[in-house]
């Protein structure tokens, strides 16, 4: 497994602190979605219950239905799903706000490792989304 790194947060860990955090914590208590393309990762979703506590994509797979189709099968089970966003990420933002998912609060980081000032995004069934083609 390789770490990758966004281009706004700070870098607190080394890739090998990540390696070990998924291996330890993200794949023995989360459930895992990858979404490949070939041999590739093309991206990954990661949740507990209600928390949607991971969504990547990979740069290169960005707009062609990958984070759509990962967050849909997170959906499928559930009436709501609730996560943090950093406030800076305009990007994750938008894609969110294009399916149906509302910001609710939000807060100044002081609770995200990051110290980054984030936002707590809320989405439940039969809220009408913006976007029909969920790209």
């Amino acid at each position: 497994m390789r770490a990758v790194s966004l281009p706004f947060p700070p870098v607190l860990h080394s890739p090998k602190e990540d390696v070990a955090f998924f291996a330890e914590r993200v794949l023995p208590q989360q459930c895992v979605m990858v979404a490949e393309e070939g041999d590739i990762v093309a991206g990954f979703a990661a949740y507990e219950g209600t928390w949607l506590l991971r969504l990547y994509v990979r740069p290169q797979a960005q707009n062609r239905g990958v984070g759509s189709t990962l967050l849909s099968c997170a959906r499928v089970e559930r009436a709501e799903l609730q996560l943090w966003c950093f406030q800076a990420n305009e990007g994750a933002r938008r894609f969110h706000a294009r399916r149906g998912v509302r910001e609710v609060r939000l807060a100044d980081g002081e609770n995200n490792e990051e110290r980054m000032p984030d936002v707590l995004l809320l989405w439940q069934r039969g809220w009408a989304t913006s976007d029909s083609s969920e790209r």
